[in-house]
């Protein structure tokens, strides 16, 4: 079993978000977790076509083995409608489908992108149903539903930030028992750690400080509410 790590690999308009951020992020995520260079993939997304994006990076997945992924990690730019790599709303049901060739059934998406967990650009502080439903990484949860995937679940950030450091982090759950009509529209995500809550200040912290950026995809919430509490003691 093993490991993905997609990140955008060129700067876009001037900025410095490729070498900046990205790139940078996605090694360091990938040597915690012992991620063969050959796992970790750049996808040139500056003046290249959406359609060429898309297509480079579903290429990658195909070549996979079947039932060999347990978590794939993408460091670009994001919306809420797509992320950088040419996947929008309508690229969802191809993805989802190769994603249920080669992923295990509980594979964990993590999206370090801006904007991907949002719907409707509220920033809600609520506990439950953040302006998430309807949102990219809703529907894609959603999607990996449809094909049979469960157990698993969808992390994105439900505003702008930096890619791994950014607190507003909203998790979706592939539940296929949450699913009880079977119409594979589940409602929205949830904070990971709500903000303005009692452990708020140290998730930021633990965020900005710590390796918690790139641990927390494969760690359940009473896991990262014990590290933050630990964190401090």
């Amino acid at each position: 079993m093993k490991k993905l790590v997609f990140y955008s690999a060129k700067n876009t308009n001037g900025k410095n978000d490729a070498i900046g951020a990205f790139i940078p992020e996605s090694e360091e995520f990938a040597k915690l977790h012992r991620i063969d260079d050959c796992d970790r993939y750049g996808i040139n997304c500056s003046g290249i076509k959406e359609a060429t994006r898309r297509e480079n990076l579903l290429t990658v997945l195909r070549s996979q083995n079947e039932n060999s992924i347990e978590a794939i990690a993408f460091f670009c730019h994001g919306w809420s409608k797509g992320i950088q790599f040419g996947i929008g709303m309508k690229q969802i049901e191809e993805l989802c489908r190769v994603f249920s060739v080669v992923c295990r059934e509980d594979v964990k998406i993590v999206l370090y992108a801006c904007w991907a967990a949002d719907a409707d650009g509220i920033a809600d502080t609520g506990a439950v149903g953040p302006g998430t439903d309807g949102g990219f990484a809703d529907k894609l949860r959603d999607g990996m539903l449809r094909v049979g995937l469960g157990g698993g679940w969808v992390d994105a950030h439900k505003k702008e930030g930096h890619t791994t450091k950014n607190p507003m982090l909203v998790r979706f759950d592939v539940d296929p028992v949450a699913d009880e009509d079977g119409d594979f529209d589940l409602p929205g995500g949830y904070w990971i750690v709500q903000p303005r809550s009692p452990l708020w200040g140290r998730w930021r912290r633990a965020l900005a400080e710590t390796d918690l950026k790139y641990r927390f995809p494969f760690m359940t919430e009473t896991e990262i509410r014990e590290a933050l509490i630990e964190s401090s003691e």
